[in-house]
């Protein structure tokens, strides 16, 4: 008797547990998946280029929101290249902060450079 009430007393705990443990999961919130950069330069009119694949993403001053995964930050790294100028890379991580990407686009990180003169 003893043991099929510990036995009863132990189904009820493990169902217990397994609704809290999916109503947990439930809980968890996802984080704004967009964000968006805006990249300037000084002189205007360099190329922005993505050292992820090498395609042109751009010319500054140049803006882009992206969806990242999951509403992690996202490492970015370009390449800003102007004749006449060294070329200079930038790194940085997108911060997604918002629910869609016209929001993200109003209110972008903002990134300045100052481009030198090669000699």
């Amino acid at each position: 008797m003893k043991l099929e009430k510990a036995l009863v007393m132990f189904s009820v705990c493990m169902a217990f547990a397994g609704v809290m443990f999916f109503m947990a999961g439930c809980a968890v919130e996802k984080n704004p998946p967009f964000g968006a950069a805006e990249i300037s330069s000084n002189p205007p009119g360099a190329d922005v280029v993505s050292l992820k694949d090498n395609s042109t993403l751009g010319t500054t001053p140049f803006k882009q929101a992206r969806e990242t995964e999951m509403g992690e930050e996202e490492y970015i790294l370009v390449k800003l290249s102007k004749p006449g100028y060294e070329d200079k890379v930038l790194s940085f991580f997108l911060n997604p902060q918002y629910e869609d990407e016209e929001t993200a686009l109003e209110n972008p990180q903002q990134l300045e450079v100052n481009l030198v003169q090669s000699k």
